[in-house]
């Protein structure tokens, strides 16, 4: 008996080199897999970047737009309707200037909205906001 358990157990342990049919297509799912998630990490990444240049040019805009305001004579700043900016289409700016709180102080409220697209469509907002003095 010792025979025959010894043959039996060489036959089923002993193996051939290389891999086995199934072990392929286990490797190969989880290299799909694994790629796969990969890939979509990668896109996930190069959709943040476009996303965060789109909001700096924003910003840019905006910033550059409330320096040529509040640099202007306290007379000439005035409230703005909504327009495009110059060579950047979709980027719109409106200007609202009020008095926070009488006309006698010489004190303006100017707030900027500046428009802009989303990622994945739809708009985005700026909002800029400062206080001007007459001197």
């Amino acid at each position: 008996m010792s025979c025959f358990n010894s043959a039996f157990h060489k036959r089923v342990t002993k193996r051939a080199d290389g891999l086995t049919l199934l072990e392929l297509l286990m490797a190969s799912a989880l290299f799909v897999t694994f790629t796969t998630l990969l890939m979509q990490a990668f896109n996930m990444g190069f959709a943040s970047i476009k996303d965060l240049e789109t909001v700096n040019l924003a910003y840019y805009l905006a910033e550059n737009k409330m320096e040529t305001l509040i640099n202007k004579p306290y007379d000439e700043i005035v409230g703005e309707a909504k327009a495009e900016i110059p060579n950047f289409l979709d980027y719109e700016t409106e200007v609202v200037v009020s008095f926070p709180q009488n006309p006698n102080t010489k004190l303006k409220k100017v707030v900027l909205n500046l428009t802009f697209p989303k990622l994945g469509g739809g708009t985005r907002n700026v909002w800029l906001k400062t206080l001007v003095v007459n001197n």
